[in-house]
C-alpha cells in the first residue's frame, strides 16, 4: 500500500508485464515499381544524365571587426548541388541603396582538377577626415584557378578587374577620383601544418607570389610585387610548440605599393604613428598593406616599398581552467605565448638596387648604439575563447639595443598563424 500519507494513488495502476508476443503488428505494404522506370528493353538499368540543380547549403548573418574599416556585417547565403561539384556564394549587407551597399557573389566550379571561379563585387566605406565626409566604393570582377599538385601544395592565379570610386559626400562640386586598373596574380602555396586550439602547432607553410598592375589607361597604377611568406612550427608535445616565421616583399613601378609596419591585425585598442589611419589617399587604403604582427610597434611605424619581418613565438597552456564566483564566468584551456618580433621598411635608393639608405644601427649623440631601420619587440600573451570570440591580449616593449620602452598591450581578434 505504501506510504498512507502519499498524495499518489495506485489503485488504477497497472504493474503487469507487457504481453510483446500478444500484440498485433501491422502488416507491412509492398509497393512495387513498373520495371521500365528504371529498366531498358536489354534489363539493364537506364542511365539518365545528371540535372544541375542548387540547393542552399547556409543562410546565415555574420559580423566581424577590421581595425581599420571597423564593424561589418554580412548575410551569407551558400548554395551547392547533389555532388558538391558546383557553389554559389552570396554575401549581402544592404545600407539604404546600392552605392552604400556591400554586395558580392561568387560561383566555383570544383568539377575537374582545376577549380575556376569568377564572381564580382562591390564595397562601400565612409570615412571623415574631420572636415568632410568622404565615401569610398570598390567594385569589381574576378576571375580565378587553382591547381592542386598534391594534398599540401599547389599553384593559384587570379585576374581581377579592379576600381576605386571616390566621391565627396559633402562637397557637391568636388571632383570624383578614380582608379581603374587590372590585377592579374600568380602564387605557389604549400600548407601542410597541424592546427592546435588557437593555431598551428607543427609543419610548415609557404607562399610566394608576384602581382601586377599594368598601367593601361591614365588612371591606372603601374607597379610589380613579388612577396614571400615562410612560417614552420615545431610540436615539442600535443601542449607546448615553437613557431617561427619570415616574411617579405618588395615593390617596382611607377607607383610602387605601400608598405606599413607595425602593430598586429584586428587591433582593437590600436595606436598610430603621427596620428590617426590615413584615408585620404587612394593609394594609401586600397594598394597598401599593413604588415603585422609587429609588437611593440604602432601602425605606421616604418614604412616603404621593401619591407622584411621575423617572428618567434614559444606557445605553452597557460590556465586549464579559471571559474569565476561573481561575474559567473567559466573559462577554458587559455594559452600562453612568449613572442619577439623584429622587422623594417623602407624606400630604395634612385636605382631598385640601391641599398646604400639603409642602415641597422646608428650611434647617436650620447655614444649609444640604437637600431635605426629596425624595429623590433618582445613580451609576452593569452590567447582565450570568450563570448565566441576569440580574444589576443598581449603585452610589448620595444627594443632599441639601448633599452626597452614603456609596455604596450594589445588587445585584439583572431587566432596565431
Amino acid at each position: 500500500k505504501g506510504d498512507q500519507s502519499s498524495p499518489i494513488s495506485y489503485s488504477n495502476y497497472v504493474f503487469t508485464r507487457y504481453k510483446m508476443d500478444k500484440a498485433k503488428e501491422e502488416e507491412e505494404k509492398i509497393v512495387e515499381l513498373d520495371t521500365t522506370t528504371y529498366l531498358n528493353a536489354e534489363g539493364d538499368f537506364k542511365v539518365r544524365k545528371y540535372k544541375l540543380k542548387f540547393s542552399p547549403d547556409v543562410v546565415t548573418g555574420a559580423a566581424g571587426y577590421n581595425t581599420f574599416f571597423g564593424f561589418s556585417g554580412y548575410t551569407t547565403f551558400a548554395f551547392s548541388d547533389l555532388l558538391g561539384d558546383h557553389k554559389i556564394f552570396l554575401n549581402v549587407n544592404l545600407v539604404s541603396d546600392l552605392k552604400n551597399s556591400d554586395l558580392s557573389i561568387f560561383y566555383l566550379n570544383l568539377k575537374k582538377r582545376i577549380s575556376l571561379g569568377f564572381g564580382g563585387y562591390h564595397l562601400a566605406w565612409v570615412f571623415s577626415n574631420g572636415f568632410q565626409l568622404q565615401r569610398y566604393r570598390n567594385y569589381g570582377l574576378n576571375v580565378l584557378a587553382s591547381y592542386p599538385f598534391s594534398k599540401f601544395s599547389r599553384l593559384e592565379g587570379s585576374l581581377n578587374w579592379y576600381n576605386i570610386l571616390l566621391e565627396n559626400l559633402s562637397l557637391s562640386s568636388a571632383e570624383d577620383e578614380r582608379v581603374s586598373t587590372i590585377l592579374p596574380t600568380i602564387s605557389y602555396v604549400h600548407d601542410s601544418v597541424l592546427w592546435g586550439y588557437t593555431g598551428p602547432i607543427d609543419g610548415s607553410r609557404y607562399a610566394l607570389s608576384l602581382l601586377a598592375s599594368p598601367k593601361y589607361e591614365t588612371n591606372s597604377r603601374d607597379f610589380r610585387t613579388v612577396s614571400a611568406d615562410y612560417r614552420k612550427y615545431f610540436m615539442l608535445n600535443r601542449e607546448y610548440s615553437m613557431a617561427f616565421r619570415m616574411s617579405g616583399a618588395a615593390s617596382f613601378g611607377d607607383n610602387p605599393q605601400r608598405f606599413f609596419l607595425g602593430g598586429i591585425d584586428n587591433w582593437i585598442n590600436y595606436k598610430t604613428k603621427n596620428g590617426g589611419f590615413r584615408t585620404n589617399s587612394i593609394g594609401d587604403i586600397f594598394f597598401s598593406e599593413f604588415v603585422t604582427p609587429l609588437r611593440g610597434a604602432r601602425y605606421y611605424e616604418a614604412e616603404g616599398s621593401r619591407y622584411l619581418l621575423a617572428n618567434m613565438e614559444f606557445r605553452f597552456p597557460l590556465i586549464q581552467f579559471l571559474g569565476l564566483g561573481f561575474p559567473p564566468i567559466r573559462l577554458f584551456n587559455i594559452r600562453g605565448v612568449m613572442f619577439y618580433d623584429i622587422g623594417t621598411a623602407y624606400f630604395p635608393g634612385k636605382n631598385w638596387y640601391s641599398n646604400d639608405k639603409w642602415r641597422a644601427t646608428e650611434v647617436g649623440e650620447d655614444g649609444k648604439r640604437r637600431f635605426k631601420d629596425l624595429v623590433s619587440g618582445y613580451g609576452v600573451g593569452a590567447r582565450v575563447y570568450f563570448l565566441y570570440f576569440l580574444m589576443r591580449i598581449d603585452v610589448a616593449w620595444n627594443y632599441d639595443l639601448e633599452g626597452s620602452s614603456k609596455p604596450m598591450w594589445y588587445i585584439s581578434l583572431g587566432g596565431d598563424l
